[in-house]
């Protein structure tokens, strides 16, 4: 840090023209950044169940391209609304991007094959009758139609496979205007269900979110900035490092071709939060200079010396709780830790190129206001709160150890769990059509049974039919699964007195069926689908479903059944993923407690800084668990990045205490001193950071929702923590040791 100081005191026009070029370039990036990413990334990863997913979208294509079209009314049948519905159908089926429209159209019945719907409304047409013709035809029954038949359902696919957020947004597009102009003609109401209803609701909150919250981030900060200093340049000079950082991070993203989506959509308001703090921290220690006579350079140099040490280690703390992201299996978790990480790097770097620039070249009157500050009554209050730990430091400390071990069994005993509706904003009305699908059709997602045959057999041999009768009667005797659809409910429909003589009729016009039959492969897929109650009753389900599954298996040894789906792989690897992250958190942790031992030569500091660091993570997680909330993936990320930002607070008040220690002085003393120095500055970074991620509660995904109100929690926690317990810990930790080391000072120059 003294050579830094020095170049920065030395040659402050050269780091000016470093700062212009990487700013230049960086916003060029910028340029070039993508707010599209493929929502399978999120769930992908290397394991049994993603290759199982690859393999079935390699045969039938992807299963997660259908929207769900449910039309809602009481009325459905009469002539009118089959003309309306029919005229729908033909207008989706003409989209640039509809590849195909299922619906009650494309049944047929009779010897004749004849349209179950005719083109023609014949004279005496008998609205209940068709109802009961639609309710029992074998391809219709829980798929295309309701038991009441007051909900019918268009099944649409999409072109393409692997679509980004982007080209399902486009492809949505033209379908909501035809459903518009629907609805104003017919009277009848037209809900968006299945997997690409859900991701264009995600994509339409993400940039709305970036803009917004990046926004709210930077207000707060300019309000809390203006409080403390109490004058709008100093404010300016405050928000510039985080700024700068956060154009370099999505600007390096932009050039690295990183498109912005999901996680990384909260890095603005992350980044520059995390730089805000640092900012104070240094222009504070260096008003501190000015005010106590010295020169800007003198300033400029000793608050680098003395509070540019904190915040790199603040910051290697912050990218270790960042960067043990790393050991997440899903590549969506490990690519936000990675940019965390580098955004908390590059707002540190902009901090200590920035403050020295404008500390050295703005007038000193605009550095701080006429009007003072407001540190002297926030010193006040801090020497009202210390009394208490310097009082009775041993019963604090007791209360705060016990307190921890009393909340790490609730913290322990958390279910794991995600919901479908995480990624869905609170006011789209897919959470409606989802609600509505489970309870009319049995849900929307779609789980699939795949049944390989042997080479020795052919279809329709009579082991295969047994085979996929025996799986079908599983999923029906199986709770909480629609009803099943294979190849079989198709031909039920076609003429001819066995499975040979309709097979025959099909072979012909097998375009119709090759998304559930692929005899060339010798693969078909049993269908079904499941309601939007996470993943904890998902898996229950498939586990009874499997008890099932495993007679026919051992019964017939050279067939392979696989249940597979977007649905049960996301389940799988999301829950995996989360217990990844507990295991990172407690990799983080240690690591975080190794630099903090060795950077103060000190093995007691480290275990001093554990418990004030990982209490606060403790009281979230027990709050959730005696709640009843689950651990979700959000959750789980917001105890990854709050250890981080916990321990910035923990590392300034003990390399305060470590600098202010004296061999004459109390220990009480030094304590107090460090409390009142770097108090302020805690009070009013943790404020910053909980109007930062506070702001986040405005976006409308409940996921990012969480993910906010659990980071504030978590904050509030460790200040408290910081201020209270961290002192008397001090206190009884020191209170007969000689003063800590610390390398000597350098010679600060005068000029």
């Amino acid at each position: 840090m003294r050579i830094w100081a020095r170049l920065t005191v030395g040659r402050p026009f050269l780091f000016l023209c470093i700062v212009l070029a990487v700013t230049v370039s960086c916003g060029m990036g910028l340029l070039r950044l993508r707010f599209d990413t493929s929502p399978n990334a999120v769930f992908s990863s290397n394991d049994r169940s993603s290759h199982q997913l690859s393999d079935l979208h390699e045969v039938f294509g992807p299963d997660d391209n259908d929207l769900l079209l449910m039309i809602e009314g009481d009325r459905l049948l009469d002539p009118q609304s089959i003309d309306r519905l029919r005229a729908l159908r033909d207008q989706l089926q003409s989209l640039d991007d509809v590849a195909g429209v299922a619906s009650v159209f494309d049944l047929r019945r009779g010897g004749a094959m004849l349209p179950v719907l005719p083109e023609a409304i014949p004279p005496g047409w008998d609205a209940e009758k068709i109802r009961h013709d639609l309710t029992s035809h074998p391809s219709a029954a829980g798929q295309l139609i309701s038991d009441s038949g007051e909900l019918m359902v268009f099944w649409v696919l999409l072109k393409g496979r692997d679509l980004t957020q982007s080209q399902i947004g486009s492809a949505i597009a033209p379908i909501d205007t035809v459903i518009e102009g629907f609805e104003t003609d017919s009277g009848l109401r037209v809900w968006k269900a299945g997997h690409p209803a859900i991701r264009d609701g995600v994509l339409s909150s993400i940039q709305g979110s970036l803009f917004y919250g990046s926004a709210f981030a930077m207000i707060a900060g300019m309000t809390a900035s203006l409080l403390l200093f109490r004058g709008l340049a100093p404010v300016g000079v405050c928000m510039l490092g985080p700024t700068l950082g956060s154009i370099w991070t999505f600007g390096l993203m932009g050039w690295c071709g990183v498109a912005v989506g999901g996680l990384t959509s909260s890095l603005p308001s992350l980044i520059f939060v995390i730089g805000l703090t640092d900012a104070i921290h240094l222009l504070l220690a260096a008003n501190r200079r000015l005010a106590a006579g010295h020169t800007r350079r003198r300033a400029i140099y000793a608050s680098l010396l003395r509070v540019g040490p904190a915040c790199l280690l603040t910051s290697l703390t912050t990218m270790i709780g960042f960067g043990s992201l790393q050991l997440s299996r899903l590549d969506a978790v490990a690519e936000f830790g990675l940019w965390a990480g580098i955004g908390a790097a590059a707002a540190l770097i902009a901090d200590l190129c920035v403050l020295p620039l404008a500390i050295r070249f703005l007038p000193e009157s605009h550095l701080h206001s006429r009007r003072g500050s407001s540190v002297p009554w926030m010193e006040s209050m801090m020497a009202g709160v210390s009394r208490m730990p310097l009082r009775v430091p041993i019963r604090v400390s007791l209360l705060g150890i016990v307190a921890f071990f009393a909340m790490l069994p609730f913290a322990i005993d958390q279910k794991v769990d995600i919901r479908w509706t995480e990624a869905i904003p609170e006011a789209d009305e897919t959470n409606e059509a989802l609600r509505l699908a489970d309870a009319e059709l049995g849900g929307a997602l779609p789980v699939l049974i795949i049944i390989r045959w042997p080479e020795t057999l052919s279809f329709p041999a009579s082991e295969i039919n047994v085979v996929a009768g025996r799986v079908s009667k599983a999923v029906k005797e199986t709770t909480g699964f629609a009803p099943p659809a294979s190849i079989y409910n198709t031909l039920a429909g076609f003429p001819g007195r066995s499975w040979e003589e309709k097979y025959q009729l099909i072979e012909g016009r097998r375009g119709a069926v090759d998304r559930i039959f692929n005899p060339d492969q010798r693969q078909m897929l049993v269908s079904t689908r499941v309601p939007n109650d996470g993943a904890i009753a998902l898996e229950e389900r498939l586990l009874r479903l499997d008890a099932k599954l495993e007679p026919i298996m051992a019964t017939h040894p050279d067939f392979e059944i696989e249940v597979t789906g977007t649905v049960v792989a996301a389940a799988q690897n999301m829950r995996a993923v989360i217990g990844d992250l507990a295991r990172s958190l407690s990799v983080a942790s240690v690591l975080i407690f190794a630099v903090m031992s060795i950077q103060f030569r000190s093995l007691l500091i480290g275990l001093i800084s554990f418990i004030p660091n990982m209490l606060p993570l403790l009281i979230t997680a027990a709050g959730l668990s005696i709640l009843g909330y689950p651990l979700q993936i959000t959750s789980a990320l917001t105890f990854s990045l709050c250890l981080g930002l916990a321990v910035d607070d923990t590392i300034h008040v003990i390399t305060h205490f470590q600098q202010d220690r004296r061999p004459t002085r109390p220990v009480a003393e030094s304590v107090r001193i460090t409390m009142l120095r770097v108090g302020p500055a805690l009070l009013l970074t943790t404020g910053i950071l909980v109007a930062g991620f506070g702001s986040m509660l405005l976006n409308p995904m409940p996921a990012i929702k969480l993910f906010s109100a659990l980071c504030c929690i978590t904050m509030i926690a460790a200040l408290i923590g910081d201020l209270i317990l961290l002192p008397a810990l001090l206190m009884v930790a020191f209170r007969k040791r000689a003063p800590l080391r610390w390398p000597r000072r350098a010679m600060v120059p005068t000029r």
